[in-house]
């Protein structure tokens, strides 16, 4: 992928058909970088579209003292270089805590957007596998030896993704890790964003692993009445488990 511009801590890795009319925006998960969506982003299915993976956080720069994460405010600042770097209205794409920020970009700034892609997003407090870890510890306790334990963990996971998820946090400041995951535990804990996401004026699909979200956050879903696409024999990154079917799905979406 070719960076292709900045705005602040973001950057933008851009790929695919400079020249396609379909715009796909993807972000990431907490703690993580765009190049998650490598396979993904590469997979034949979705050769006609034009990928365009940010980093909005510089997960390596630890959080000064007392600096406090708005998710909104995290979603603002997303949306103004959408607005400024790509043609519109976008698909936009995000993972997890990704998946949040793309609804709240959307509910903020629904113009910039054709259609949102929750993957694994938050939906309820059962969702904050690793975030709700961490934000049992204060945050001094988490720098001082909280990131430690919980990555050790994490590390022992019987799951091969999420031992890879273990090995990219140790390019994260605990500080910073543990700023965002008290928003995203917080938003959690509200149970409001399955019923925030059937409310969208855009068509929104929401695609889980079929041993990815939980069972409460699912029903949730469905009550609401969100599209929900199930990946067989995948997790919390069924694009990871499962590219290609995933990228059926997309492109499915995408061109419906």
């Amino acid at each position: 992928m070719e960076e292709t511009g900045r705005r602040a801590d973001i950057m933008a890795w851009d790929s695919g058909n400079r020249e396609a009319t379909t715009v796909l925006v993807y972000l990431p998960g907490l703690g993580e970088r765009g190049d998650v969506f490598a396979r993904l982003a590469s997979a034949p299915a979705l050769a006609g579209v034009r990928h365009i993976v940010l980093d909005y956080v510089d997960w390596a720069r630890p959080m000064a003292s007392g600096e406090r994460i708005s998710l909104e405010t995290v979603a603002d600042r997303i949306a103004a270089w959408v607005a400024a770097h790509t043609q519109r209205p976008v698909v936009l794409l995000g993972h997890s805590m990704g998946g949040v920020l793309a609804q709240l970009l959307a509910e903020r700034h629904p113009e910039l957007l054709a259609k949102l892609v929750d993957i694994e997003g938050n939906i309820s407090r059962e969702d904050c596998t690793f975030s709700g870890k961490a934000v049992a510890y204060s945050i001094e306790e988490f720098a001082a030896h909280g990131f430690e334990e919980c990555e050790r963990a994490l590390r022992e996971d019987a799951d091969a993704r999420t031992r890879a998820y273990a090995e990219g946090l140790r390019a994260c400041a605990p500080t910073t890790y543990h700023a965002y995951a008290k928003p995203l535990v917080r938003i959690s804990e509200e149970e409001t964003l399955a019923d925030r996401l059937a409310k969208l004026p855009m068509p929104v699909l929401y695609i889980a692993g079929e041993r990815g979200i939980s069972g409460r956050s699912r029903a949730m879903l469905s009550n609401a009445g969100v599209r929900v696409e199930i990946v067989e024999d995948a997790g919390h990154w069924p694009y990871l488990d499962e590219p290609d079917r995933c990228a059926d799905v997309l492109r499915a979406f995408v061109a419906g």
